[in-house]
């Protein structure tokens, strides 16, 4: 009788290293003919990220090693790519195995030039961009002649990555351009044309669709892209809103971090008067689907659009309700999320008579996020959720509102000092107390009953979370609705 060894199918042995890591997918492929040929698919198919000079040779040697198929080398399966700096234990000088920085340099710059050559490498991502491409001197002209990116992101980007973009062969699709933070303080080598990411980016004007840009500044006359639809703006100056009209006249989507101004007494109100003049004067967006950022960024970038819909914080100072009213003015959202800090505000008249103004009342979908503080520690809660005031008050005033949602979060009403015993040693505050029995359910069917037959509202959902004593809960009274964009919202 002939022995018969167990045997598994080979789709059955690569289906394992779709589970594997990749320090088990490198046992695997010394192992047989199959998983070392279509191994480095299962390596390199997330992208490689090298920090350090031991793992750029390692890489290195990997790379150009026998794929077992002569008519694809690994070199054409790599399609992403992160380079950074850190410094490490394993990059030891003493160590035979380590190549120094200026040998890490020379392999980095050969490595691009046999890319630029025949590789396919779609998205590159480089940390510490400045001291990455200070490895080599020609590194930043070696990247500059890939073809294939369709993505680049650069962080800390000094005179070396901005003569690496300048150049740059690639059509870019996607962009993320952080400037090196010395810019803002006036300590950057780079002149005000090389700290806009929209004069960097020129070879790409045509293909551009998103771009992120970090410490960056604009210009009137910058680069028209025509096809950019994402824009995502953090930690600039107070933006001059025409610029950015003028440059990605077809923008839907609009994000804004800390764009305030480096707090040198920036006059808020000249500010969005000059964007909103401007803007009149030259040409606004036709409307937005949406913006998210916090209501004072957007009230000095003074929008003379309608915005669809809008996520609203006011992370930078204390909310102020005029600038809410203003900015729900301009812009008559259908969809909004409003995330306020204090429960103070449920009860805050000038607060609760924003729902009572024209500006709101296309709203058609309302999720309203109270950050309880350490200041609410006292709050008196029946007041604040009086299902019948937050009813009348809120609800019954937005005609078209179909959707409310109200969140109430608990986990900054006990911050500590770093160091101190955890939170949950602690007793429960008067105001948490006050909501260990806090009956969701009930207070959501009320608000219901407060309502007239007559509103158009399907849906309130109620939820409380980040309280110590209690489980996140949430719940629903009518339909299961939420903020996601639906086609019948923008419906008259």
């Amino acid at each position: 009788m002939t022995d018969q060894s167990p045997y598994l199918y080979d789709d059955i042995l690569l289906h394992i290293l779709d589970f594997a890591s990749k320090g088990v997918v490198a046992t695997l492929m010394q192992t047989c003919r199959m998983f070392h040929e279509r191994g480095t698919d299962y390596l390199l198919q997330d992208g490689v990220f090298l920090a350090t000079n031991k793992q750029i040779l390692s890489f290195m040697l990997f790379i150009v090693g026998d794929s077992g198929d002569p008519e694809k080398p690994r070199i054409l399966r790599l399609r992403a790519l992160t380079l950074s700096r850190q410094r490490r234990i394993d990059d030891a000088p003493d160590s035979d195995l380590v190549p120094s920085p200026e040998e890490t340099g020379i392999f980095l710059h050969g490595f691009f030039l046999a890319i630029a050559s025949f590789g396919c490498l779609i998205r590159l991502t480089i940390y510490d961009s400045e001291e990455v491409l200070g490895l080599h001197p020609a590194l930043p002209e070696a990247i500059a002649k890939l073809r294939t990116l369709i993505q680049i992101s650069v962080s800390f980007a000094g005179v070396r990555t901005v003569r690496m973009l300048k150049a740059l062969r690639s059509t870019i699709f996607y962009a993320d351009i952080s400037i090196e933070s010395a810019a803002r303080d006036n300590e950057s080598e780079l002149s005000l044309e090389d700290q806009n990411p929209m004069c960097l980016l020129h070879g790409s004007q045509d293909t551009l669709r998103q771009l992120s840009a970090t410490f960056s500044v604009s210009a009137p006359d910058s680069p028209i892209y025509p096809r950019v639809t994402v824009l995502n703006l953090s930690y600039t100056e107070i933006p001059r809103t025409q610029h950015y009209v003028r440059a990605f006249p077809a923008l839907r989507i609009l994000t804004t971090d800390d764009c305030c101004g480096w707090g040198n007494g920036e006059n808020y109100e000249a500010r969005r008067a000059r964007n909103q003049r401007e803007q009149d004067r030259l040409g606004a967006w036709p409307s937005l689907d949406s913006y998210r950022g916090s209501v004072l960024n957007l009230y000095l970038l003074g929008l003379r659009c309608p915005v669809g819909t809008m996520e609203l914080d006011h992370e930078e100072e204390t909310l102020d309700p005029a600038m809410l009213r203003a900015v729900l003015g301009d812009a008559r959202p259908r969809r909004l999320q409003l995330r306020v800090d204090g429960g103070d505000w449920l009860v805050d008249p000038e607060f609760l008579e924003t729902f009572a103004l024209p500006g709101v009342q296309a709203l058609k979908r309302f999720e309203l996020f109270v950050n309880l503080q350490r200041e609410d520690r006292y709050m008196n809660v029946p007041a604040a959720l009086d299902p019948g005031v937050l009813a009348s008050r809120i609800v019954a005033p937005l005609k078209n509102l179909i959707a409310f949602r109200l969140c109430l979060d608990c986990s900054s009403i006990k911050s500590l000092a770093w160091g101190a015993e955890s939170v949950e040693e602690h007793p429960l505050e008067p105001t948490e107390e006050a909501l260990v029995g806090w009956d969701i359910e009930e207070f959501a069917r009320r608000m219901q009953q407060e309502l007239s037959a007559s509103t158009k509202l399907q849906s309130i959902i109620v939820s409380l979370q980040g309280h110590r004593t209690r489980s996140p809960e949430t719940v629903t009274v009518g339909a299961a609705l939420s903020l996601d964009n639906d086609p019948s919202d923008d419906e008259d």
